[in-house]
């Protein structure tokens, strides 16, 4: 009875220290999880922040080329009116030419009429 009360004892004690040893096993397994979950987090957080970093160039970026685009556009419509002026001179010019050389080759009767002046 002695043997079996040791035995007893000895198998009570082996239990506990194996529940102790899973309990810490377990505990060092949410630890290592719960690091293992931080350094995801921390490198999910990283790569948000380069994105973050690369959208706010390509931002400013685009807003100095959109910049510079409406500049152009606005030098481009002035040029555009300039050259509209020139071709309606040039179109107008054979006309006042014609005009001219047709008064140059009328009589003094023909130009005292007042369609001539």
């Amino acid at each position: 009875m002695f043997v079996m009360m040791k035995d007893y004892d000895i198998k009570k004690k082996l239990e506990d220290i194996q529940k102790e040893k899973a309990e810490k096993e377990d505990g060092k397994t949410k630890k290592d999880k719960k690091d293992k979950k931080i350094e995801e987090l921390e490198k999910a957080l990283a790569e948000q922040t380069e994105i973050s970093k690369r959208a706010q160039y390509d931002l400013v970026t685009q807003k100095f080329d959109f910049e510079r685009h409406k500049l152009m556009l606005e030098e481009q419509s002035k040029s555009l009116d300039v050259d509209i002026l020139i071709a309606t001179v040039k179109k107008f010019l054979p006309f006042v030419e014609n005009l001219r050389k047709s008064l140059g080759v009328l009589s003094e009767e023909q130009k005292k009429e007042s369609l001539a002046q």
